[in-house]
């Protein structure tokens, strides 16, 4: 039977996020499972950058920025994940928001990854956002979509 140790939650805040967190939660306390909630934000400037000074790998990387991601994470997660008396951890990637979630899943061996069908902001209700599609299609662990 698949125990998965390690769950990842990729998280933009909306109220999607937020039921993949709740089935998340359920499975976590279901295995004992530790939780990963990561936000991936793009940098708008980061074209630019590749384009004319690819040397520069992430030439905003902004300690402030992250912090206040983490605490906006905290905020809106905290309380939910220790009224089910889950373990967790929140990180911040920048860049390619698929990209990071696949580099995450590798690098913290991740079991299995709960995500959302799409973002708040689509509206077709049975249809994949494409940063899951590609989630889905390239992880090499399982991907629960809700």
């Amino acid at each position: 039977m698949f125990k998965p140790k390690t769950i990842l939650i990729p998280t933009d805040f909306s109220a999607c996020s937020e039921k993949a967190l709740n089935r998340a939660l359920d499975i976590a306390e279901e295995y004992n499972s530790r939780l990963c909630l990561l936000h991936v934000y793009e940098n708008p400037f980061q074209f630019t950058f590749d384009l004319f000074l690819p040397e520069l790998t992430h030439p905003l990387d902004n300690q402030e920025i992250t912090s206040a991601i983490i605490e906006k994470m905290k905020g809106e997660y905290e309380k939910l994940i220790l009224s089910r008396n889950a373990d967790a951890e929140f990180s911040i990637r920048t860049g390619i928001v698929h990209e990071e979630i696949l580099k995450e899943i590798s690098e913290n061996n991740v079991d299995l990854t709960v995500m959302a069908k799409h973002s708040g902001i689509h509206t077709a209700n049975h249809i994949p956002g494409s940063v899951t599609r590609k989630v889905m299609n390239k992880s090499p662990v399982p991907t629960l979509i809700v």
